[in-house]
């Protein structure tokens, strides 16, 4: 009935552990060489005459921009990023795609 002050009850860290849910995913190490700048500009995405949609580029890198559309968006694989506050019309490709916002790197 007692229990001395220091003794586990292995069932209560059990039943507790089957409580415990990792609400996001752990996720890789970053593994970018370069720093990010925070944007959060204005930018269009456009792979031919009739593919052009408006996005905001969040942020961006040396090596490619994290971009956020108003909607879940489809895009081909490769497409042009033009952001007209910064002076960027670079062809990409499309590395990485989740929810409204994918990830550019450019080539």
């Amino acid at each position: 009935m007692f229990r001395k002050k220091n003794q586990v009850d292995k069932e209560r860290i059990n039943q507790a552990l089957r409580v415990v849910k990792v609400s996001h995913p752990i996720q890789p190490k970053d593994m970018r060489t370069c720093p990010r700048i925070d944007s959060w500009l204005q930018c269009v995405i456009s792979s031919d005459e009739r593919f052009r949609i408006s996005a905001i580029m969040i942020d961006h890198a040396e090596g490619g921009a994290r971009i956020r559309f108003r909607s879940h968006e489809s895009l081909p694989n490769k497409v042009t990023l033009i952001v007209p506050a910064l002076g960027i019309n670079r062809t990409c490709n499309v590395a990485w795609r989740e929810r409204g916002d994918a990830g550019l790197q450019f080539t």
